[in-house]
């Protein structure tokens, strides 16, 4: 909800959508700063299902394992944090690819 609550006043976002697309983050920000929602929407509406897909389980699960598979980290975890289930997985990487944010990484 980062472009309708910028557009009733909110100034910038916290957002786990930040540590893997920062450049698309700060693309909607400064539009939505400049007061651009058009723009800021579409952006907003092209990354959604990254940002849902983040919650499907557990938080940081799911951004750790996406951010892996873009590879932007690897992949480990200590109690209590665990990987998401293999179905979980199967939904992410379906929108990272959707999204082009594979870059070169295996899935």
């Amino acid at each position: 909800m980062t472009v309708p609550m910028m557009a009733v006043g909110a100034r910038g976002v916290i957002s786990v959508a930040s540590n893997q697309i920062p450049a698309e983050m700060s693309q909607m920000v400064e539009a939505a700063e400049r007061g651009d929602f058009a723009a800021a929407r579409a952006i907003h509406e092209r990354i959604m299902p990254l940002m849902q897909i983040n919650f499907i389980e557990s938080s940081p699960g799911p951004v750790k394992s996406a951010m892996a598979t873009m590879g932007l980290l690897e992949e480990t975890y200590r109690l209590p944090l665990v990987p998401p289930r293999p179905e979980s997985k199967e939904r992410i990487n379906r929108v990272l690819k959707d999204l082009g944010l594979l870059k070169g990484a295996l899935v």
